[in-house]
């Protein structure tokens, strides 16, 4: 469920063009310290799903460093 959510957040995000938004986002959500230890790793998750569908097919080599 997590990776279909993925799928459709960087499909919205490349029709908008505003790929250096939602990077900035995947770091926020990385970084942040609320909520259970459950609900932090399911969050790691998402945005790992996020990072790895850009890396693969949105973003180019430049950006991803």
């Amino acid at each position: 469920m997590l990776k279909r959510k993925a799928e459709i957040i960087c499909t919205c995000y490349k029709e908008i063009q505003n790929y250096p938004e939602l990077v900035m986002q995947l770091v926020s959500v990385l970084q942040s310290q609320t909520g259970t230890t459950e609900e932090q790793a399911v969050k790691k998750v998402y945005a790992m799903y996020i990072f790895e569908l850009l890396s693969e097919y949105h973003l180019p080599q430049d950006q991803i460093v």
